[in-house]
């Protein structure tokens, strides 16, 4: 079932940052170099670190502006208090857009570009490019983003319209249908 609805604030505030449990490109240790820069701007970052590989970041300071988690939590709790999420094309991806999340989606694998192409082409969430996927470019994206109330509530509005909340009952009805006693 979904979970409440998240409401589109007119400047972004907080981003939550994972890219799953592993995380094989090794987006996280960029993202980690850009942190003081996002929070300098203004942002509240909520980092989830990847748990089946060491990732250095004992280095940053937690603070009001930065939570780092380490242990397993419920991304959707957290996802309704930010206003913007950057993740790969997994299932963070699919429920961000369930809670209407605006979503920059780097994939890490191809299974996960034709998901993040298909939610870009449904203007449900924005795609990075792996291959210009760096510092300046990201931090562009999300001043870009941050300017642009609009576009964000567009993709909020399409995320919900794609990720409705409602498979595990529809798979449920389904079997409970086909089953032959």
């Amino acid at each position: 079932m979904r979970k409440k609805l998240k409401a589109i604030n007119r400047k972004i505030n907080s981003i939550l940052v994972t890219f799953g449990g592993s995380d094989p490109n090794k987006y996280t240790e960029i993202i980690i170099k850009l942190i003081p820069d996002l929070i300098k701007i203004g942002f509240e970052i909520n980092l989830i670190i990847p748990n089946q590989r060491k990732v250095d970041y004992h280095h940053l300071k937690q603070s009001k502006n930065l939570i780092i988690y380490d242990k397993f939590i419920s991304i959707s709790d957290i996802g309704m208090s930010t206003d913007l999420a950057i993740c790969s094309g997994g299932g963070t991806l699919w429920e961000m857009c369930c809670l209407g999340i605006p979503v920059l989606a780097i994939p890490q694998s191809k299974n996960e570009f034709l998901a993040i192409s298909y939610l870009t082409k449904k203007n449900a969430c924005i795609s990075l490019d792996r291959k210009s996927f760096n510092q300046i470019n990201l931090i562009d994206k999300i001043k870009q983003l941050s300017l642009d109330f609009e576009r964000r509530l567009l993709l909020s509005e399409n995320g919900k319209k794609e990720v409705d909340g409602l498979g595990i009952p529809r798979v449920i009805n389904k079997i409970i249908k086909n089953k032959k006693i």
